[in-house]
């Protein structure tokens, strides 16, 4: 090596490797002639400990100033737009919501087809139009900070303050009807009986239009177990979707988990381990094994076309640890980058006797093994895992 290569050499070890951070733009644009005005929100990834943060697309700012958003009044020259600019984006879904507005009103009526959302992202350009016409609220999609891909989810809603869903039997899967549910305020604790209603012939019940505040939703039907979940509408002004699986009432010494989740991806397998009879040995239960000891623990449905319900019932606990989780059996394969599970909108409700004693969502994370909880055998108690990893055969 010459002289003149040894100092060039040398002088290249010296300089850093520049890696050059990630731009994402989202713009949504309309035709100038378009009488409505659309504005929107971006949710950022969950972040543990700290509540879910929510862009506007009219000049806000994140608390990082990761995120900005923007907005151009617009001219009889121009398109009107609300844009937002993601600058490295983080691990996690950011996830993008839309709304048309006359005359500084919410608009139910109308989603033209020259309204148009740009997400720009690693050199591609993923564009989205409405696919119906009608709703207050359009979540557009979802992107994935790292990987950048997009998910075009398309859901359209009548109203931001809305909970709905649908009630099924979780030992059947058919839709329960005449179910009651209650919106209840949390810092009160009392009923708001202005939105209580009943479920429908179809299992579907849908509460709009109430105050902001934080709430807690409870249903109940005779012969059932009560179960509720709370949602906070300070924090986030977008609907709520709760469909509950409920439990027939057994006897107080049982447990009982169901699975629950949407259209996609179509088969989500439950699967849970434990000690045992007498705690010698060990079980494994799964739609491969649906019975265990002369039909002690059972997986008592399995359902491989979307929503659920997944069902096991223990009838008693042994000494040892009993370990429950939730396989994408639908996207097994998957190795990295599979956040299909975690946009799911799972969920696991654990019964005991006559009452709710747990519930769990899965978190925004990728991995295709949901690891839920554990309870001890001695005990009864109950301790929260709710991890994601990728695992092909459990």
């Amino acid at each position: 090596m010459n002289r003149w290569s040894a100092f060039t050499c040398a002088l290249l070890c010296l300089v850093p490797v520049m890696s050059f951070a990630e731009t994402v733009k989202i713009n949504v644009v309309w035709d100038t002639f378009n009488s409505n005005m659309y504005r929107g929100l971006i949710a950022l990834p969950e972040v543990e400990g700290q509540p879910i943060e929510y862009i506007n697309g009219d000049n806000d700012t994140s608390r990082d100033g990761h995120v900005t958003g923007g907005s151009d009044s617009g001219s009889i020259f121009s398109s009107t737009s609300v844009s937002w600019t993601i600058e490295n984006p983080k691990k996690g879904l950011y996830k993008v919501y839309l709304f048309p507005e006359t005359n500084n009103r919410p608009n139910k009526a109308v989603w033209s087809s020259d309204v148009t959302v740009k997400v720009q992202a690693g050199g591609r350009t993923h564009t989205i139009k409405p696919k119906q016409k009608r709703g207050n609220v359009w979540y557009v999609c979802a992107f994935e900070g790292r990987s950048l891909e997009v998910f075009e989810q398309q859901s359209f809603y009548p109203v931001r303050h809305m909970i709905y869903g649908t009630v099924r039997d979780g030992m059947s899967g058919r839709r329960v009807s005449g179910t009651r549910v209650e919106l209840i305020n949390r810092d009160t604790g009392k009923v708001m009986p202005n939105y209580t209603t009943k479920t429908d012939a179809q299992g579907f019940y849908l509460i709009h239009s109430f105050p902001m505040g934080r709430f807690k939703v409870r249903l109940s039907k005779k012969s059932y177990i009560q179960t509720t979940k709370e949602t906070n509408f300070i924090l986030r002004d977008l609907p709520v979707q709760f469909n509950a699986m409920l439990s027939p009432v057994f006897d107080k010494t049982n447990f009982r988990t169901v699975l629950s989740w949407g259209k996609k991806p179509a088969d989500l397998d439950a699967h849970i381990t434990g000690p045992g009879d007498g705690g010698s040995g060990s079980f494994h239960i799964s739609y491969q094994n649906m019975h265990v000891y002369n039909k002690r623990h059972t997986l008592d449905i399995d359902d491989t076309d979307s929503y659920g319900p997944e069902t096991v019932t223990l009838k008693g606990l042994d000494p040892g640890s009993y370990e429950y989780f939730v396989h994408d059996y639908t996207n097994r394969k998957e190795s990295a980058e599979s956040w299909a599970l975690s946009l799911a909108d799972a969920e696991v409700t654990v019964y005991r006797g006559d009452e709710q004693i747990a519930q769990f969502s899965a978190p925004e994370a990728d991995g295709t093994l949901w690891r839920v909880f554990s309870i001890d055998g001695r005990t009864g108690k109950i301790k929260p895992h709710n991890t994601l990893e990728y695992v092909e055969t459990p």
